[in-house]
This record gives C-alpha cells, structure tokens and sequence, in this order.
C-alpha cells in the first residue's frame, strides 16, 4: 500500500484501515524510514519554497531569502 493510500485509507476509513495496519509486520526502523521521514519533508520543503522562491512579506512588498540560506533552513527545519 502506497503511502497516500494509506494516509487516505486512515483519514477516509480509519475503522476498516487500523485492523489491517495492526496486522503488517514492522519495526520502528521500518515506519521511521517509510512514514516518518518522508512526512517530516513536506513541510522542511514547503517553508524552502516559500521562502526562496514566493518571498514573505506584506503591503505589497515581498522578500526572499537566498538560495544557500534557504538551504540551510530546509536542513535546519527537517532535522528539527
């Protein structure tokens, strides 16, 4: 089962989906490394983009940061 499958499946279904996750054989190395680390991502690579790439600001006025900067807070963020 792919990972949006499966997120889909405990959001849409959780009554159907939990038994059948209670039943998969796995370790806490298996789930950090297929769960975990893939979601912690999305948000380290949402805040790069906003930052270097759509800029942050108001009234009119945007500012982004520079790429080497945004790179640092992407690998500051996810590993956080």
């Amino acid at each position: 089962m792919s990972l949006i499958q499966r997120v889909q499946g405990i959001l849409l279904k959780p009554k159907e989906t939990w038994p059948v996750i209670a039943q998969e054989p796995g370790d806490t190395g298996s789930i950090y490394t297929g769960y975990v680390m893939l979601l912690a991502a999305i948000p380290a690579i949402a805040g790069f983009i906003g930052l270097t790439l759509i800029g942050v600001g108001g009234f009119g006025i945007s500012i982004r940061v520079p790429m080497l900067t945004g790179l640092v807070h992407l690998v500051v963020s996810y590993v956080l």
